[in-house]
Formats: C-alpha cells, structure tokens, sequence
C-alpha cells in the first residue's frame, strides 16, 4: 500500500470510518467512502477516487434514502484503463444515476420499485470487451444488479438501466408467480398484483392472436385476459382494485367489436365454447351486473362500444348494425334507460357540475334545442347512434315509436323527431310521424317539429301524408294547414291553395282557420300564404284580431322575418281589400286603434295601416 493511501486509510480509520479492506495483487478490496461502499476485484493504489468527496458524500445520502439502506458498487478494475482520470467523476454519476432511476420508479412504477428496491443491495460493474452496448440484469437471489459496460462506454451506470432492470424483476416475478393461474387460485393479498400481471405489458410470449385465422378464436390471450379479469371482478372484496378491473373491462369491449366488423363470418362460425365466446358472454354480464356502478364516463364508453356499425361492402348480409354482437345487451334498451335518466334530471342540454353525465345525456339523447332567438341548435356533436341504429330495421323503427308513445314526453319526442329528420330520409319521418298518430298530443308535438324543421322540402312523401291526414282528421287541421304552409312558406304554388277543397277534400273553415291561427305567431306570419283556400262566409278578422296582440308582441316574429309584423298585416290588408271584404277591414281598423292608443311607439307604422283599413279605404 502505497504511503498515501496508507494516510488516508489510517485517517478515516481514526474518524471512526471502516475506509480499507483486502490489499495485494488480486485480492478484492473494499473501500468505505462517506456513506457509500466501493469494491473492486483487486487491489488498485493509488484509489481513483476521494472517498470523502462532498458530491459523492451528497449523491450516497440521496440514494440511501430512496433505497431505505445501503447499497454497494463493486467494479472490475479492468475498467479502470478506461475511466483512471475521471473515475470519481464517473463513480458519482453512477451512484446518482442509480438514485434517479429509483426516483423515477418511485414516482411512476410502484409496484416495481416495491417490490425490487428492497431486494437490490449490491450494484456490479464489469467491463465486457466483446459487447457493442451496455447492458444490466439483476439477479434477485443474489441481490445485485449487474452492469456489462462495451468498450466505448460512456458512464458506469447510464440512466434507464436500474428502472429497466428492476421492471424486468417485477414482470419476471409476476410470471413465476401467476403464469397460467386463474383468479380462482390467487390469495387475496395477490389480487392486485395477479391483476397487473394479468393485464400489464409482458415481454414474455403473445398477448393476442390474429383473429383472421379460425382457430384463434380458441384460445385467444387476449379473450383469456378479459374473461380471467371478469372472474376476478366478482371475487375482489377490494373496493379499489374493482373499480380499476371495472375501467380495464369497459376499454376492452373493442376487443370484440374490431372483430364483428373485420371477421364476421369468423365470428359467427366459432363455437360458444372457444375463449372468444366466453370471454364475450363474461364481458356480457359483466355490463349487465354492474351498470348501476359504472361512472357516467364508463357508461358513455360502453354506449359507443355496443353500437356495432357494419362496415358499407359487410351492410348487405350483416345489416347497418351487427345484430350478432355481444349476445344479451339490447343497445336500444340500454340507451332508453339513459334516456330516462335525462328525463328524469329535466331534460339537460349541459350539465356544467356534473360534466361527463351530461356528456353522456348529449350522446345518447342528442338534444338539438331551439335557442332564445328561435333557431335550432346543431351543436351537441354525438353519432346519433340510437336513432341510426332504430332507422336500420324495420322493427328498430317500431320500437322507436314504441317508445315515444309509451314516455308521452313532449321533449323526448322533439329531440327523437329533430333526430330522425336530421339521419333517416323524409320517409323514414313521415313514417315515424305516423306511427304516433294514435296519441293526439304525441302527433301535435311531432307536427310542431316537422312544420318548423322539415316541411320546406318535405316534397312528395310529406304532402301526400298530410293530404291523407287532412280528410282523417278534421280536428287537425289548425296544425296540418301550418305545416303545409310552411312547406310552400314563400307561396310559390307548392300547395295547390285554391283548389284545396277538391286535393284535399275540404275548404280552410272558420274553425279551421282559427285552429291555425292558434299554431302560433309564424301562422299568423304566414296567413297570406293560405288565403285562397279560406272557404266563404265566415269573418277573417274575427280570428285574426284575437291573435293580433299575441303576433306582434312575440320577439321572435322579427327572427322569423325582419319585416314583420308590419309586412304580414300589410299582406292581410292586401288580402281583404281585393276582396272587398269592408266589415273585416272595419274590425282591423278599430283594432289597430286600440293598439295605437296602448303603445304610442308603435303610432307611426300603425297610422298607415289605420288609413288603409278606414272608410276611404281599398279604393
């Protein structure tokens, strides 16, 4: 031993500190620095580093702590060639990367730094000649990391390489543990950890198979994991970890889905024993037992999920939605229950205290409410998925009016009729329309909607269906002859007015007129428009002066038409002086008075109007 390190060992010795150890040849020697213990396989004199170095004393108390004890360096002295002059630089780093690597696994890999933390005492360092990279394994047995550092090798310990090793650790022993268990088997104290193994990255063998082939639906990974995770839900009396294997579910129902709309065939073809199917029915009823505690965001997820749309060259033989897909859930039954749900809280458009249960109202429900000024909102971006999926058949449609009728719920039926205007073609609305006609109130409201939403355009299928409508139901005319008016809204001959006695079996009545008049304030707007199929003999201003403040006191006439009310009682005016119509004229006159003494701002405007339905009117 050469004197000075022969000094400094006998000064650390006297501060109470074991610095020295071995000494010869290739004896191993051990130096004890402040806080921190270093090894190599034989003597080397002079040491490569200061043991009481204030970095290399700060990085050993930052890793001890992590660690909770002690943890050795041991290198080759082969590498000392390589890093002779700036080994303490090196030494330090090594021991800081170490600390890092803990830190990391600490803040992002629990369960790895739990388990292998504990077990690692010893990190060794050799050099290999032959490996073009570094590279670490750790024996667990043995409680060391081993470090094989390549020629070129640029720190003792890099960054990454104890997190790595210590996560191999955990996935190994994960596998020694439950490889090949079912949860049947597994203690409670493990089910947490039997989970993370189950349904955590493995480096070791598949985790699926291609489902292009038939014999993968046998004994898919894939489908094992999600039926083992399934079991396990029911067996856990672990709040937390339920509500973990519950989320893991939900997010794997898309395991299933790109397999009904890539393979169907195979799908259909695998028997109900495969993992496939299994895995599927377990996925089945594990919705079904658990919807009650499923968050909003979960529930919103499983509705996407069950709503399986069939790619275009697949709809001809499998349908617009694949009616094989997960066996026992009806996504129609399930979303009306959503919709219930929205009835039941009012009706919400947002819920801005409760986010994802109104994200979950607006996918399924899809309300498209009209704003303050009167316009419909096309905001809520859903996929419509309820009412596409009820248009597609036959008997989704029947269910669907099967459902409206049953609620008698007038928003629930404006949002299923703006609904499937917006996705089904004018046939699939009047069809729909139809189906209500048996509830007067029901029809009212679904007239309401089409007449403001749909009429203008509503072409043949919509005219036929109120032609029809008209004659059946006298009692409705008020509301049919709103809509029809508004499908010919700028009087371009689209309804055959002045024949409308003979198309559609009777003249506008007194009743009936009155009937439209009480549609609301657009009606009114629009009175001119149905003029010449009023019948004869009966007072058009009686009606039209009972509706008159109510029209020009509504805000949302000057949404409709900016030039109203004062252009469609200039249109009345019109209308009644070619007719020479004097007694309803008179009526007018003194009803526009009345007005002009009541809202002095409104004199001006009314003053023509009161001149044009005077005596010396109409000339």
């Amino acid at each position: 031993m050469s004197p000075a390190r022969a000094g400094l060992c006998a000064l650390l010795l006297g501060a109470g500190v074991p610095a020295c150890g071995g000494g010869g040849g290739g004896t191993p020697v051990t130096v004890v620095a402040v806080g921190v213990q270093v090894s190599f396989d034989r003597d080397v004199d002079p040491l490569p580093f200061d043991p009481r170095a204030a970095r290399l004393r700060a990085a050993s108390e930052q890793l001890n702590a992590l660690a909770g004890h002690p943890i050795a360096f041991r290198f080759e002295a082969a590498l000392l060639p390589q890093y002779q002059s700036t080994f303490e630089s090196a030494l330090i780093d090594a021991v800081e990367n170490v600390a890092q690597d803990l830190r990391y696994l600490k803040e992002n890999r629990k369960e790895a730094f739990e388990h292998g933390v504990p077990l690692l005492e010893h990190v060794e360092c050799r050099y290999d000649a032959t490996a073009t990279e570094d590279d670490a394994t750790f024996d667990a047995e043995k409680k060391t990391l081993t470090v094989k550092v390549h020629p070129n090798g640029w720190s003792l310990v890099q960054k990454g390489r104890v997190a790595g090793a210590l996560d191999d650790e955990l996935y190994a022993w994960l596998e020694r543990s439950f490889g090949g268990a079912a949860p049947r088997s597994v203690a409670p104290a493990d089910q947490a950890r039997y989970f993370q193994f189950l349904t955590g990255y493995r480096p070791h063998g598949p985790r699926s198979k291609d489902l292009d082939r038939p014999e993968s639906y046998q004994d898919d990974p894939r489908a094992i994991e999600i039926l083992y995770a399934a079991e396990l839900l029911r067996m856990t009396k672990d709040a937390g970890l339920a509500g973990k294997i519950r989320k893991w579910l939900v997010d794997h129902g898309d395991y299933f889905v790109s397999a009904y709309v890539r393979h169907p065939e195979l799908v259909t073809q695998a028997g109900p024993s495969t993992a496939f199917h299994r895995a599927e029915a377990a996925w089945v009823a594990f919705v079904q037992e658990n919807a009650a505690r499923l968050s909003a965001e979960e529930r919103k997820e499983i509705t996407k999920t069950i709503f399986v749309r069939m790619w275009n060259d697949s709809e001809p033989k499998w349908g617009r939605f694949a009616s094989f897909s997960f066996p026992g859930i009806d996504p129609m039954t399930w979303s009306l229950g959503i919709v219930d749900e929205w009835r039941k809280a009012g009706h919400p458009v947002e819920l801005p205290e409760d986010r994802e249960r109104g994200l979950l109202y607006e996918y399924v429900v899809c309300p498209h409410p009209k704003s303050e000024n009167g316009n419909r909102s096309r905001a809520p971006r859903c996929d419509h998925s309820l009412y596409d999926y009820a248009l597609a058949t036959d008997r989704g449609r029947e269910r669907l009016a099967e459902a409206i009728l049953a609620r008698r719920d007038p928003a629930f039926t404006e949002m299923a009729i703006v609904n499937v205007g917006y996705e089904g073609k004018i046939e699939r609305l009047v069809e729909t329309w139809r189906a209500l006609e048996a509830d007067e109130a029901t029809w009212r409201v679904a007239a309401r909607v089409i007449a403001e939403d749909f009429a203008y355009g509503g072409g043949d299928p919509l005219m036929d269906e109120t032609r029809r409508l008209y004659r059946a139901y006298p009692a409705r005319r008020g509301a049919l002859l709103r809509l029809l008016a508004e499908m010919d809204r700028y009087g371009n001959g689209v309804v055959p007015w002045s024949e409308l006695h003979t198309a559609f079996g009777a003249a506008v009545s007194a009743p009936d007129f009155a009937a439209y008049l009480d549609e609301g304030s657009r009606a009114f707007s629009l009175v001119s428009v149905i003029w010449p199929a009023l019948a004869p003999g009966f007072s058009r201003a009686e009606p039209l002066v009972t509706h008159l403040d109510g029209f020009m006191d509504d805000p949302l006439v000057r949404e409709y038409n900016f030039q109203d009310p004062w252009l469609a009682l200039r249109n009345v005016v019109n209308r009644l002086c070619a007719e020479h119509r004097k007694e309803d004229l008179s009526l007018l006159h003194a009803a526009f008075a009345k007005r002009a003494e009541r809202r002095p701002s409104e004199a001006r405007p009314l003053a023509n109007l009161l001149e044009d339905t005077g005596p010396s009117a109409c000339r």
